[in-house]
């Protein structure tokens, strides 16, 4: 006799589990901000304008300072390396559903729910910093996420315009 297992499989690290425009507006901006940061420098110059447009200055180097520290401490102590899907792709995979749902859950205070999304990620002597991290960079990016949101939305779409614009071969007619 055949033993059939009824448990739902659990996704692969690298498989496609949603996508990006399913979640929050605070949790899509996390996510675009991380792709971008882990993407090319020129990118992570995306990331700067994106927050010095809206903080000014000495306020975005916090915030940017805080998050290159955040995803410092994220992936020396992931349990294995991140998979992320390219900037402006909008599938979500596994690893950034959890990195979606530890922002969120860290934001609204709810700790344990935090906790596990952070177990899920990184090793468990650093899951209560990374918590106290993602708490402290949504904080300051929930209340203008929408706008910031769409304010990295339009720089994507300027980067694709200019990728085109680059790729296209030169024609009179």
């Amino acid at each position: 006799m055949k033993r059939v297992d009824r448990r739902p499989a659990r996704p692969k690290r690298t498989e496609v589990v949603g996508l990006v425009e399913n979640v929050g507006a605070l949790e899509q901006l996390h996510i675009w901000m991380v792709r971008h940061w882990l993407n090319t420098p020129e990118s992570q110059q995306d990331v700067w304008n994106l927050l010095a447009r809206e903080y000014g200055g000495a306020k975005a180097r916090e915030q940017l300072s805080a998050f290159e520290a955040y995803l410092s401490v994220l992936s020396i102590n992931a349990h294995r390396p991140l998979f992320y899907h390219q900037a402006a792709c909008p599938c979500l995979g596994s690893d950034e559903r959890h990195l979606a749902d530890l922002m969120r859950h860290a934001t609204q205070g709810a700790h344990e729910a935090a906790t596990l999304s952070a177990s899920k990620l990184v090793k468990p002597g650093v899951v209560a910093d990374i918590v106290q991290r993602a708490a402290q960079i949504g904080h300051v990016l929930s209340h203008q996420a929408p706008t910031l949101l769409c304010r990295a939305r339009l720089c994507d779409r300027r980067a694709l315009m200019r990728q085109a614009i680059a790729e296209a071969p030169s024609r009179l007619h």
